[in-house]
């Protein structure tokens, strides 16, 4: 199957083609087609160009920013595992302050739950910064930290956004190539009536003539 940049580039040559040369212009209008009727087809052809332009950007983009979530993810993961080794260690005598710090409680899996779970830990945790420096853990690390989870926070909302961007961009642009191929399919059928005689001038709009059809005009 041609894929969807050859299917544009052909639309565009049989169209503009269509439109300059003389006498398939004239030959067209006999058949339904006048000048008009073409720069409509030119136009559901930008129009078309347009979706697909907008559907790749909006994907492009969603995969920047997945990237980007999986990387500050994996990051923020690195930072809790050891900071809160380091915190059980630090507040073990500190009944209190360890338990605050949930440091017992079962790490959530899921992405919710489980960012809810590091933002409550940084955040209970900042005020004790000067025990964890003790442990070479630098306030400016833990508030890296902290800063990273309101981040993928909101990131995380915002790709949802994304996605259903991308997704309704996919089904514009298929409702676009429908409308364009059914509008290029009648105009095929048309051009081949009107220039039945002059096979040649077919493949001027990129419409294939078998050899025997030219040799018998």
């Amino acid at each position: 199957m041609k894929s969807i940049a050859q299917q544009l580039d052909e639309a565009d040559i049989m169209l503009t083609n269509a439109m300059q040369h003389p006498i398939v212009r004239q030959r067209l209008a006999e058949y339904g087609y006048p000048l008009t009727r073409l720069e409509t087809g030119m136009q559901n052809l930008n129009a078309t160009r347009l979706q697909v332009s907008t559907k790749n950007d909006l994907y492009t983009q969603k995969e920047s920013s997945d990237k980007a979530f999986r990387t500050d993810m994996a990051q923020l993961k690195s930072w809790f595992t050891e900071h809160r080794r380091i915190a059980k260690l630090a507040f073990r005598h500190q009944a209190a302050k360890y338990d605050s710090l949930q440091l017992d409680a079962p790490v959530q899996r899921r992405q919710a739950p489980w960012l809810a779970q590091v933002d409550a830990f940084y955040s209970k945790l900042l005020p004790q910064s000067k025990v964890m420096q003790r442990y070479d853990v630098p306030k400016s690390e833990l508030e890296q930290a902290q800063a990273t989870v309101e981040s993928l926070k909101a990131t995380r909302i915002a790709r949802f956004q994304t996605k259903g961007e991308a997704q309704h961009a996919t089904q514009q642009q298929a409702l676009a190539l429908k409308e364009l191929r059914q509008w290029l399919t009648r105009f095929k059928a048309a051009a081949r009536l009107a220039l039945v005689d002059e096979p040649q001038l077919l493949e001027i709009l990129g419409i294939v003539v078998p050899a025997g059809a030219r040799s018998r005009a």
